[in-house]
């Protein structure tokens, strides 16, 4: 750890060393890294009178993120400094915290500053509730371009954070259907979308017409979620929201179908495939010939979405063209994914089709005959997946544990089993599992298992077993758990106490102690104003990576160290869901692994925008070799996740790579 101290040093010496306040800059980068807000050091530089120090302290305590110190980012709201201002407005939204709300609203009232402004409402989106509604309806009415984008995502954020500004929804709709600007057009439908309101019908089906395919996805994004809402019933049958006519009409209605027919053709693949989302949730046989298209289409993912709206209908035509694509398909992962929605209404011929071919396959080839395994009932099905799970393919193993754990009937004994092997992914599922049944046979295994675990890399199943031991209620885990009070990670100690405290009834108390470095940054840094490109060769065609040392300089250092190292070569893109994200960089091959060590979070302005590459996680701090790589918009991302870099080429292979695509290998092509 001394080691690991001293690179601290080092790192943000080699990162600092040409600016005049690089010695106060070293302190608060080593403090940022180990999450540390010492009241001396902070408040001394937020009093500062340099601008440049207030501004990089406000800056660090919201990549910090302790709730603790709202206070002290909410006052720096005020200071005389733009520069700071500026900072503040973005590091208050970081907190996540609705007690940032009033600060961020009171500045609002006060700021002058058109970008800080903006930046002040965009973080409203991330600690706003329904107080600021009216607020945010001044700026819904602007006509200022900027305000207008930032008040659409702030608005959208709201509602999928649960408060949902349905009262400014019409406001919304009439800047949708009337603004110039496509950049606000689009997040306005995304704000509709997320609101999913009835109300919001009919300007959602007057932005279908729009020009700019965005503005068209999320509309119809929003038209399936109202569909979704208005057309969902109670355990007696009855709908659950009242249908407004006006809905009910235009989602019905001809001139809806006909649209549709137009938007099963449009240019753009997730239009289309979003389009077979929307018939999915409508549920009509008298929309076949629209699903029909999408079964059609030359994009896997609009077939794909196709084939699932198909798995609605229990018809000799939906039945034959889900074992046509099951059993004749070239592409094998299409092919699994029929067979998947083919056990929806066809158990008995999906369970036929799996016994007659399981056995021709390895994984990752049989994936998705696991996951359509894991969909069907009865013991048969069960016994192949016990079968599955005895094999020296970790994925495999991991796989099949995902979707036993969702069934009964598997003996106890099988999990005590999976346990022995110390396997940080099925000691995690198996704890969870066996936690939930309160299982106390389990107790003396799991802490046994849990000796063999190291945090920060294990924390995952550490944190499980000690959760597991607080369900189960066993005192015999007691002494076991008071230990752990004294471990020097804060989440182990935290979830110790919680444990405890189910077990025994006592507050035990916890002990708070010096920070403590976690994460691993000791790597050759790269100047801020460089933009190393990184080129990935794949069994579906070659992209291109331009990355931010600017915005994320650990992340991208590491990312590089990874790729020298030719990490990434024969990983799998182990993670794809059309329309979201693809993810890549587990040497197991089942989201599970990573390099050996973690990365901070380098939380940062970037906007998760298409073609965004950002850190996959499992928690704050816990990133390490996993990416993923953004095919829409995904605002909720933004502040959340560590963004440090972009697509520049080769989109076209992010928009197809399937799940266990590989990557090939990975090369830097330029470090401008």
């Amino acid at each position: 750890m001394k080691l690991l101290h001293f690179s601290i040093l080092l790192f943000v010496l080699l990162l600092s060393c040409s600016h005049p306040d690089r010695q106060v800059f070293q302190e608060m980068r080593q403090l940022e890294y180990l999450r540390d807000t010492n009241p001396d050091k902070f408040v001394s530089w937020l009093n500062s009178d340099r601008e440049q120090i207030r501004a990089r302290a406000v800056a660090t305590l919201g990549r910090i993120q302790d709730s603790t110190t709202i206070a002290w980012v909410a006052n720096a709201l005020n200071d005389p400094s733009p520069l700071v201002r500026n900072e503040a407005a973005f590091a208050i939204g970081q907190f996540f915290n609705p007690a940032a709300e009033q600060p961020t609203l009171d500045a609002l009232d006060l700021e002058k500053n058109p970008t800080i402004i903006t930046r002040l409402i965009e973080s409203i989106g991330k600690v706003g509730t329904q107080k600021s509604f009216n607020r945010m309806l001044d700026f819904i009415e602007s006509l200022n371009p900027e305000y207008e984008k930032a008040v659409m995502i702030t608005s959208g954020l709201m509602a999928y954070r649960g408060h949902s500004p349905i009262r400014n929804a019409p406001y919304i709709g009439v800047v949708l259907n009337k603004t110039p600007h496509p950049e606000v057009r689009w997040r306005a439908a995304y704000a509709l979308y997320r609101i999913a309101s009835p109300q919001t019908v009919k300007d959602l089906f007057k932005a279908l017409n729009h020009e700019d395919a965005l503005t068209r996805v999320f509309a119809l994004k929003g038209l399936r979620m109202v569909a979704s809402v208005i057309l969902s019933r109670d355990k007696s049958g009855k709908p659950k929201h009242a249908l407004t006519e006006e809905a009910r009409g235009i989602i019905w209605s001809d001139s809806c179908y006909n649209r549709l027919k137009v938007l099963v053709q449009d240019s753009s693949w997730f239009v289309r495939m979003e389009v077979q989302h929307f018939l999915n949730t409508l549920n009509s046989l008298t929309l076949w010939p629209l699903i029909a298209r999408g079964i059609g289409d030359d994009h896997p993912y609009v077939k794909e979405a196709g084939l699932e709206a198909a798995s609605n209908f229990k018809s000799q035509q939906s039945r034959l063209v889900l074992l046509g694509t099951a059993s004749q398909d070239k592409n094998w992962q299409l092919r699994g994914k029929a067979l998947v929605a083919l056990t929806r209404n066809y158990p008995a011929e999906a369970m036929n089709f799996i016994r007659s071919n399981i056995h021709r396959y390895r994984f990752p080839e049989n994936y998705f005959f696991i996951k359509a395994l894991g969909a069907l009932p009865g013991e048969e099905a069960t016994d192949l997946l016990l079968q599955l799970a005895d094999s020296p393919d970790t994925a495999q193993v991991t796989t099949v544990m995902e979707v036993l754990t969702q069934r009964e009937g598997v003996p106890t004994s099988f999990y005590l089993k999976k346990l022995e092997t110390g396997d940080r992914a099925l000691v995690t599922l198996i704890a969870q599992y066996l936690g939930a049944l309160r299982e106390k046979q389990a107790v003396p295994l799991l802490m046994r298992i849990y000796r063999k675990f190291r945090a920060p890399r294990d924390i995952e199943p550490m944190e499980a077993i000690i959760a597991a031991l607080g369900y189960i209620g066993d005192s015999r885990a007691v002494s076991f758990l008071e230990q752990e009070l004294n471990n020097e990670f804060p989440s182990i100690r935290t979830k110790a106490h919680k444990a405890l405290k189910m077990i025994t009834g006592k507050d035990y108390p916890v002990e708070k102690r010096p920070p403590k470095l976690v994460t691993r940054i000791d790597f050759p840094p790269v100047a801020p104003e460089e933009r190393p490109q990184v080129k990935f060769h794949t069994t579906r065609g070659d992209f291109v990576l331009e990355l931010r040392p600017d915005k994320a300089p650990v992340t991208v250092a590491n990312f590089l160290y990874l790729v020298k190292k030719q990490f990434y070569r024969n990983i799998y893109f182990h993670r794809v869901i059309p329309g979201f994200v693809v993810q890549a960089g587990d040497p197991r091959g089942d989201g599970w692994g990573g390099p050996g060590y973690t990365i901070p979070c380098e939380y940062n302005d970037l906007f998760f925008e298409r073609g965004v590459v950002g850190m996959a996680t499992a928690g704050k701090d816990t990133g390490g070799s996993q990416f993923f790589i953004t095919q829409l918009p995904q605002p909720h991302l933004n502040g959340r996740y560590t963004a440090f870099g972009k697509v520049i080429s080769g989109m076209n292979v992010i928009d197809h790579l399937e799940p266990y695509d590989q990557i090939l290998n990975a090369e830097i092509v330029s470090n401008r």
